[in-house]
This record gives C-alpha cells, structure tokens and sequence, in this order.
C-alpha cells in the first residue's frame, strides 16, 4: 500500500441502517455535492451523530456521495446473468456502508442543501479556451481537515492530538481526508501519509487487510514516512518556482490547467524527541505547498487539542473535532477504497438468504392497541432487509380472509409510485409520508414490525408522536385504497369490512388478496422464470414482468431507507430485459435491441449492457446504432467520473470495421 502522495486519483469519491439515536448538532465545512462549497464558521457547527462515532455535516454528505459512488462503480461492472433462482444473493448488493441511513437522516434535516444540489462542474476546456472572456471556475471545496472540523486550526504548524479520544480524532482525519474532493475538484481530493504502526494503532488487525488505495501511502516506519513527506515539499516547491508563484494556493488559484496539488497530511505518534527537530523543519517548510502534519500526542512545537470522547476539545478556539471509532473506520475505509476505483465489489460468498418473514393468520387488530407497541423502540430496530420479500413464493402464505366485498385495487411503486384509481389514473387525498408507507409495505411484502417502520420513516420524531402518524397514515391508506375498491358498489351495512393494511399485533402487512401492485407482479413473474423448463415458457414470464415495470423503485423519491430496496429493484429489473433480449436475439434482433436500451435506460453506467446493446445493432447493420450506444456510455462514464472498460470500446471499433467491410 505504497502508492506516491502525488499520484492521480482514479476517479471521483463522491455518494442499513445503524442503531442509536440520531442526533443531530454542527460543523464548518459544507461539502459542494460531489463535495462541498460554502465553509461557515466553526462556531455553529452541524453535528450528526451515529454508532461509532459523530462528524459534521460536511462529513456526513461527503460519506453519502461516496456511498453513491459505490454502487456507479458496481453498476457500471455487473454483467447480468440469466435468473436461476427466486431469490437474488448477489454478493454486491450488499450495503456499502451500515451508518448510511443514519448520515443521510441527520444531513437531510440540519443541512438538506448538501443533498439536493448538483454539482457545478464548470466549463469544458473548448469552451474555456474558446472564450473571450475566460468564465470563472468553480471554488475548490473543503479539505479533510475542514471536514474534520479542525479546519480552522493550521495542520501546517503541526497538530497535536491528546486526551482520551485522540485515536478516535486521527481516525476521521484520515477517514476525512480520503473523502474530501472529487473527480470535479480534484485540488479538494487530500492524500495521507502514514507509517504502518500508527495505521494498526488506528485500525488494529483491520489495517492488514486493509485494500491498498492511491491516495493513501502506507509507509513502513516513521523514518520512511517523513522522507516522503520531504520529497514531496522539495516536489511541489519546485513547481511554485515554475510557476513563479509562491504558494500552492497561489497556483490553483492562477494555473488553470496546471497539477492539482491537495492537501496532503502525514498522520504519525509523536516521534522520539530526536526527531523532533527535522520534523518541526518539515513542518514548516511544508506551509506554503499545503502539506501538514498530524500527530497524536502533545506537540509542543505547534497546537496541541485536547479531545473528549464526545469530539469537543480544550486547547484550541473550542473546536469540535469528528471521531470515530476502529469498527467505523475500518468499514468506512472499505467503503472507501471500492468507491475510489481501487478495491473490487464483493465478490465469492453470496449475501445470506434472508429469515423468511412469515405471514400472520391472526384476526387482525385496530390500531387503538398500536400506542402500545412503542415501548419496543427502546430497542434497536434490525434493519430492513430488501430481500425479504425477493425470496417469496408467488403462493406464499394466504391473506386473512376479509370477505368478497370491493374489487381489487391497483397500485404502482416502479416509476412514480400511486395507488390508482379504476381509470388507471392516480387517486387523490393520499399523505405523502401514507405513500411512503405504502411503498415501504410493498418492499416488504412478508410484514414490517411497528418499530422498524417508525425507525425508518419517522426516526426523528418522539415515540409518543410516531405512533399518531403511523396511526393517521394508515388510516388515510385504507381510507384511500377502501374507496376505490368500494367505486361503483352499493354501500351495505352487511358487507364485510375490508382491511387494505392488515395490522397483526403491531405487525403490518399489505393484503394481498386485495391489492394489485406492479413490483409484485415482478417479483411472482421473476420466480417462476427461475423455475420455468424451456425458452419459451420463461420468455412468457418475462413478458409478464416487463409489461408490469415502468420505471424504478420509487423514481423520484428520497426516502431515507430505500438504498439498498432500490438498487435490489435496479438489478432484478435488468436481469428481467437482458435476458428477455437474450432470448429474443437471433429471431427478432430489433426487439432484442429495444429490450437491451431499456435495460440500458436504467443502468446507463453498465458496459456489458452496452455491448450487448451494440452488438444487437450491429446483427441489424446499424452502424450509427453502434457509434451512439458507445457515445451515450461514454457520456455517462464521464459524468460519474469512471473509465470505460477497454473491452467496449475494442468491440466498437471491430463492429465497425466489421460493418464497414462487410
């Protein structure tokens, strides 16, 4: 794990639950979506909390692109293979990082702002070199140790770190660090020093195993560490000569096309004292190119911080510091890495088949009784598993029997998500948290217990208030799914009353007997494929599955949980086209194609979607086909800050000569 501090980073680090209270406080830097851009003062900070540790906002948004990344990354490397089971265990769908839901609760409701903006990417190079006037280029965003909150605070003097949670402190400046910047501002992307012995100090056996990462260079002692540091102000120094400029600063801020050169931090204990000299000259002369330095232990030479467990400090200006615990670090470094372009997905050991969760038969109870299920939430909810309901039969267990009253209703959660109406239009009157609920219903057919849906969807609300929205939302759902089950029936006081949401002892459950959803009829089509005993028999099932999807899980919407649902939805979905197009490409290639762009429309980043896509065209002669899917890839790959796989474009160009030559 030795790359060189000045190495290029592969692309951008940019965007389950964990248990704990979700508090939320404040912190300076606010990272410009894909990272940051405003930096506030210190003095009101942001704070979120999470198992493991607490951070700022600015962190916390910068872990959730990262996470996005993530799953681009995973995206863009899957290759969809025929289904042979009902259930779908991919390895990597397995959640990137456990704290996401919990970040992206507390950013959504001290700073929303972080999360719904997009980021400003600035002019191309032909546009900047074609302009007369030459247009402003986007601010750099936070460093690592303005995410860490001790931004204002100058590394370049040397920074110590004492008191009882000094390790956790250095934890999230290394984990800050290496996640500040991106592709789009790679002057923000910080790098790390490191000797070896302070990695395992800070992640213990983890740092073993730890996937080697470009912007972090693992040195073997202290001696080796402080070498490169020195190699790499006597490197920059000579390019601020170049330059005739006389800071780093100086030269972002002057050399547009010039080297980003971000901050770079050696992290180290504090060394014996005969060190103490060389490094204090390291330190200084490390000012000007934005190189600091990090040290656990007092420093006498420049600031030392005091640090409690909670991240407040004496020694300072009162600033609070992000902490981090080994387990947290260690998993957010994982996360990092695979985002960063420099670990794989996992791969080999599939995720786990789920605990089947079982339908209750019970009479089902109202909801007065639902006040006292809330004495659970003391407890830490589990997390919603999303394949719960991936596994279930098309039979699973039957529905309480609510009588023949109302006729069945239909609802969609792909696409824009609606319970509609018997025009096939959506109905009106529905709360949005009710349809939130809904959806999360739907995700997990099988049944959700009251504390795991009050954990995901009202986590921030006191027990006593989310039991009355619960309560009032899944009155307004049966309100609304009753009526239009009830359009056109004459009213009757015999008629048996219908249960939309079937409620078992605080356990809710959508009834199935009753509702028509879409992502249902996926999921029963999904399963007898696997089971099917010829083509055509599965391509019908196919068929099925395709006429029910119109879009993703819920397009369009931020539910705090839905991650993980979405990317499971995601993967089912272009299982589903690929291999209805497989089946279909020798004897209707151009339905083939058709299928492969709609897979292709809800994952643009995947290579193997577009050959396969380029490859049908080719079969119909389509050369300009060919040339726009390898465009459209080429695009979005841009975008997101990933590197096309070579293969692609090797195959392009053999399609092409091929199809020039025929």
């Amino acid at each position: 794990m030795t790359a060189s501090p000045s190495a290029a980073a592969p692309g951008p680090v940019v965007p389950t639950t964990a248990p704990g209270p979700s508090t939320v406080r404040t912190n300076d830097a606010t990272p410009r979506p894909g990272i940051g851009d405003d930096r506030s003062s210190n003095s009101s900070p942001e704070w979120v909390i999470i198992a493991g540790g607490a951070m700022g906002t600015g962190l916390a948004a910068g872990l959730i692109y990262a996470v996005a990344m993530v799953w681009k990354r995973r995206r863009h490397r899957y290759r969809p293979t025929p289904i042979t089971s009902p259930d779908l265990r991919d390895s990597d769908l397995t959640p990137p990082l456990a704290a996401l839901t919990r970040l992206r609760q507390g950013v959504r409701r001290a700073a929303p702002h972080l999360l719904d903006r997009s980021p400003d990417r600035g002019p191309t190079v032909r546009e900047y070199i074609a302009a007369e006037v030459k247009p402003p280029l986007p601010p750099s965003g936070p460093s690592g140790t303005d995410l860490a909150g001790v931004g204002a605070l100058l590394v370049t003097t040397g920074l110590g770190l004492d008191g009882p949670a000094a390790l956790d402190a250095a934890r999230a400046l290394l984990v800050a660090t290496l996640t500040s910047g991106s592709a789009d501002d790679p002057d923000a992307q910080g790098r790390v020093i490191i000797p070896a012995s302070t990695l395992a100090t800070l992640l213990g056996v983890a740092a073993v195993d730890l996937d080697p990462m470009q912007r972090l260079t693992v040195a073997p002692t202290f001696a080796a560490a402080l070498t490169l540091l020195e190699e790499e102000i006597i490197r920059r120094s000579r390019i601020i000569a170049d330059q005739e400029a006389a800071t780093v600063f100086a030269v972002r801020e002057e050399c547009t096309f010039g080297e980003p050169l971000p901050q770079l931090l050696l992290i180290a204990d504090v060394p014996d004292e005969s060190w103490h000299t060389r490094l204090a000259t390291a330190i200084r002369l490390g000012k000007n190119v934005d190189i600091g330095t990090v040290l656990i232990g007092a420093w006498l030479e420049g600031t030392t911080l005091t640090v409690a467990s909670d991240g407040t400090t004496e020694g300072g200006d009162g600033e609070r510091v992000a902490v981090l615990d080994t387990a947290t670090t260690t998993d957010i470094m994982t996360m990092l890495a695979e985002a960063h372009g420099d670990a794989e997905p996992p791969t080999g050991r599939p995720v786990p088949a789920p605990a089947r969760t079982q339908r209750v038969t019970a009479t089902p109870v109202s909801d007065d009784g639902a006040s006292a299920e809330t004495e659970r939430l003391g407890t830490a909810p589990q997390p919603a598993d999303p394949q719960t309901e991936s596994g279930t039969a098309p039979n699973d267990a039957a529905e309480p029997t609510q009588g023949g009253a109302g006729r069945r209703v239909h609802a969609r959660v792909l696409g824009v998500p609606a319970i509609l109406g018997t025009d096939g239009k959506p109905v009106r009157g529905l709360r949005a948290k009710s349809l939130e609920l809904f959806v999360y219903l739907v995700v997990h057919r099988g049944g959700a217990g009251l504390d795991n849906i009050m954990e995901a969807i009202w986590p921030d609300v006191t027990v006593s208030r989310a039991a009355d929205r619960l309560s009032t939302c899944v009155a307004n759902l049966r309100t609304t799914i009753r009526s239009v089950a009830h359009t056109g029936t004459e009213p009757s006081d015999d008629a048996p009353k219908i249960e939309p949401v079937v409620n078992t002892g605080g356990h809710y459950h959508l009834n199935s007997n009753l509702l028509q959803v879409d992502w249902w009829t996926v999921q029963d089509a999904y399963a007898r494929v696997a089971t099917a005993a010829d083509d055509d028999t599965r391509l019908a099932h196919l068929r099925t599955a395709i006429a029910a999807a119109s879009g993703g899980l819920a397009d369009g919407s931020g539910y705090e949980w839905i991650d993980t649902d979405r990317e499971h939805a995601r993967r089912r979905l272009v299982k589903i086209y690929a291999q209805a197009a497989g089946l279909q490409a020798d004897r209707d290639p151009a339905a083939a194609l058709a299928l492969y762009d709609t897979a292709r429309a809800l994952d643009p980043l995947s290579d193997e979607l577009a050959r396969r896509a380029m490859r049908t065209a080719a079969r119909l002669g389509d050369a300009a086909g060919v040339r726009e899917r390898l465009t459209a890839l080429h695009r979005e790959l841009d975008d997101a800050g990933i590197d096309i796989d070579p293969d692609t474009e090797e195959l392009a160009t053999s399609l092409l000569r091929d199809l020039a030559n025929p």
